[in-house]
């Protein structure tokens, strides 16, 4: 799935695997319309499927990806690519649904922050800029986090390891990308047996 947005900013090809992609597909295009207050008609415009040829120097790679098809040797990430790690809980009884609407944020702001990061070395913007934007994308990631028990509190996650999640060499992004996977939702069986039986309740009524 590509998104082609350099004339609002951003150049970027959102990669998502798994059965449930459409979902993802879905999820950043709310993402996109709430960031950007981009109307239905841009996001339309914005999103092209079917052209998988976009490239350039400046296009940012992000890939919402299971954990378990990620591999360490052979994973070699570029400057401008980028990994958010997804997590399955095989062990957890229920039915586990990808993480994408917090996967999504996470890579919108990863690309965000090498756009800025690029420009602050190209003297386009302020250092201080930059360490704001860094700044308050870290206090979102701790709030992910934190929400989604990856961390343990809040403070467990600092700036430095998000741009090195950033800026960092390939084995370095490649690592905080499998610390920090995302955990899925969990749709615990036993609520859906409530639900099941309110059905049944309901069509008995009727």
């Amino acid at each position: 799935m590509i998104a082609r947005n350099n004339s609002y900013g951003l150049d970027v090809r959102y990669g998502v695997n798994g059965e449930q992609a459409g979902e993802a597909v879905d999820i950043l295009k709310g993402e996109l319309k709430d960031i950007h207050e981009f109307s239905d008609e841009k996001i339309d415009t914005v999103f092209d499927l079917h052209s998988a040829s976009v490239s350039g120097d400046d296009l940012i790679e992000v890939w919402l990806m299971d954990i378990d098809e990620i591999s360490e040797d052979e994973t070699i990430l570029g400057k401008n690519e980028y990994i958010v790690a997804l997590k399955d809980e095989y062990a957890v009884p229920g039915i586990a649904i990808p993480n994408y609407s917090a996967a999504a944020t996470m890579g919108l702001s990863l690309a965000a922050l090498r756009v800025a990061k690029d420009k602050a070395n190209q003297w386009l913007i302020r250092q201080k800029e930059y360490e704001i934007l860094r700044s308050e994308i870290c206090n979102k990631f701790k709030v992910i986090y934190q929400r989604h028990e990856v961390t343990e509190n809040y403070e467990n996650f600092s700036e430095e390891e998000l741009e090195l999640m950033v800026t960092g060499k390939s084995g370095t992004k490649l690592y905080y990308t499998l610390l920090y996977a995302l955990p899925p939702l969990i749709k615990v069986m036993e609520e859906l047996h409530k639900y099941h039986e309110l059905m049944r309740e309901a069509l008995r009524a009727a």
